[in-house]
Formats: C-alpha cells, sequence, structure tokens
C-alpha cells in the first residue's frame, strides 16, 4: 500500500494545490518520502504512512491508538534524519483503510481527549512522553479516510502559521 499511498498523496498535492511534488531518494537511512516546493522554494517535508484495515473475529484489544502513535514516532525519526534543525514544517499524512477508524481517534491519541455528544472535552487516556516529544517534530497531519481528504490537524505551534498561509487555512 505503501507505494499507492505515497501516488495517492502526490497527485492530491500537485492537482488540490499546485505544489511540486519530488520523491526523496531511498538510502540505508529512512527518510520522509518527498520534498514538496512551489515558485523552486521548499515548503515542506512529507511522509506518508497507511493504517491498514485490521480484520478479525472475536474480541481483541482495540491497537487503534498504538498503532497512530507507531506511526507519528516512525514520521518523526525520519523527519529528523533530513530536517534536524526543524527549518521546514514536516507534514505526516495517514491514509486510514480501517472503517472502524477516524480522525477523532487520532486527536484521541496526540491529546488523550475525547469530544461528548455534548460539546466537551473529556480526558480518556494518558498521552505517552515519548509521544509528547515526537508531536514537537511533527507539525501537521493530513488525515485521509481510503482516498478521501477528511481534515488537517495541527499538532505544534513551531510551523502553524506558516501551514496555515501554504494551505490557506
Amino acid at each position: 500500500m505503501a507505494r499507492q499511498g505515497e501516488k495517492m498523496i502526490k497527485k492530491y498535492l500537485e492537482e488540490k494545490y499546485n505544489f511540486k511534488v519530488d520523491k526523496i531518494d531511498e538510502t540505508d537511512e529512512k527518510t520522509p518520502d518527498f520534498t514538496v516546493n512551489q515558485s523552486d522554494s521548499l515548503l515542506f517535508y512529507c511522509e506518508e504512512k497507511t493504517l491498514e484495515l485490521v480484520e478479525f473475529e472475536g474480541a481483541i484489544p482495540d491497537s487503534t491508538y498504538n498503532a497512530i502513535s507507531r506511526k507519528i514516532r516512525e514520521s518523526a525519526k525520519q523527519f529528523k534524519s533530513i530536517n534536524p534543525k526543524h527549518l521546514y514544517p514536516n507534514v505526516l499524512v495517514i491514509i486510514n483503510m480501517d472503517s472502524m477508524r477516524d480522525i477523532h481517534d487520532l486527536v484521541i491519541t496526540v491529546t488523550g481527549k475525547a469530544l461528548t455528544d455534548k460539546g466537551k472535552w473529556i480526558q480518556i487516556r494518558h498521552v505517552l512522553e515519548r509521544l509528547k516529544v515526537d508531536l514537537e517534530t511533527v507539525d501537521m497531519v493530513m488525515w485521509f479516510d481510503k482516498e478521501k481528504f477528511a481534515n488537517f490537524v495541527i499538532l505544534n505551534e513551531k510551523h502553524s502559521k506558516e501551514l496555515e498561509r501554504i494551505f490557506e487555512l
């Protein structure tokens, strides 16, 4: 799915925003998938991760939050390898293939909070310290449910204004 996801994201960013999306050559060191440019200027680094469909019968522990955390942690390492001083924004794209997961699971993973039916945020889980460190590296997540864009989630303030400008948020 990785190659298919990369193609989908490249096409989406080029067609929707008219960005120039260049694949970063693969080496022994793990790096993000793309540089994203406009008018010959680097805008941000981009990494695509896919949450595969989890098929099971019976009761199993819900691994949703662990799977999302793992994707954030993996991408943070990749971003640090090419952007160690964090001079440019780092954008993680998550393509979710499991209809039992959605963008609310991302929000719960990164904040520990869930939105009630009455519009109130309640703490439902603890966010691990090591994930908090990685959230300082990943600036924004673009969430897709299969091939459909769902939303953006800005994770930290370092490049938030720049990302808002880039994506016209």
